[in-house]
């Protein structure tokens, strides 16, 4: 009994941290609850001043980007159904800034979230509503919980949820364009930039996954939060490398359509 209730308070301390991460991130921009990162390049307003990439992506079937816009073209992106994601986020502390390294395995509606810091690697297998969390190197302290109301797997992740600039007012909405992630890069995402009261958040998403490429907040100028992704592998339903993430370390976990959790 003494060994439950101790992995069931560990089990609310992971939880709770993964949540109060993005919690406290989240408070950094309140144009609607949420934050973004971009790339900050603003976008032209005249047809003349469009650059050749907006030229070839307009050409392409994308329509043209403003900041009113954007909420709209956001709504338009869909995460696939199954991917493997690797992700680095970092949070600075003068000297010796806090990173953690980030992998989803995601199948539908069921996530595998893996956790790398200096504290050790944490594990989450979830569908949204019940979740099971473990160390690696303790497969014994496994538990599981039923998530608060609300409560989402990017949070759990201990990412920025893009989706939000779907609902945010376009006043708070400071630049928009299509760009691409780097100088030498044909990768070309949606960047758009969120500002209120010298707190910013920009957003990059890949538009060929719908995927979540980096993010950075900034509080008056100065960094507070980064995530850039490192590896990315689009997946069949059935890879076999996907389907052995879902296991867990002990017993079998099935979900249902409606994100019930039967413990086999």
């Amino acid at each position: 009994m003494r060994e439950k209730k101790k992995n069931t308070r560990t089990l609310f301390g992971v939880i709770a941290a993964s949540v109060l991460v993005v919690t406290a991130v989240s408070l950094l921009v309140l144009f609607s609850g949420d934050m973004h990162r971009g790339g900050g390049i603003v976008l032209p307003s005249q047809e003349q001043n469009r650059t050749p990439a907006e030229e070839d992506l307009s050409g392409a079937g994308f329509v043209t980007l403003t900041t009113e816009n954007a909420p709209e073209v956001v709504r338009t992106l869909k995460r696939p159904p199954c991917y493997h994601q690797s992700l680095r986020a970092t949070v600075p502390a003068g000297e010796n800034p806090s990173q953690t390294q980030i992998e989803l395995w995601v199948r539908e509606n069921v996530w595998k979230i893996v956790r790398r810091d200096p504290v050790g690697t944490r594990c989450i297998l979830t569908d949204g509503r019940l979740a099971y969390v473990w160390y690696t190197d303790d497969a014994r302290s496994m538990s599981s919980i039923r998530l608060p109301e609300g409560v989402s797997r990017d949070e759990l992740a201990g990412i920025v949820t893009y989706e939000t600039i779907a609902s945010a007012e376009p006043a708070h909405i400071e630049e928009a364009a299509y760009a691409p992630t780097s100088a030498d890069s044909e990768l070309y995402c949606l960047s758009v930039k969120t500002e209120n009261g010298g707190e910013s958040a920009a957003y990059q998403i890949d538009l060929a996954t719908g995927l979540l490429f980096s993010a950075e907040l900034q509080r008056d100028g100065v960094s507070s939060y980064s995530l850039r992704q490192t590896a990315l592998e689009l997946l069949a339903e059935d890879d076999s490398a996907l389907l052995e993430e879902m296991r867990l370390p002990v017993g079998k976990a099935e979900f249902s359509a409606e994100g019930e959790t039967r413990q086999g």
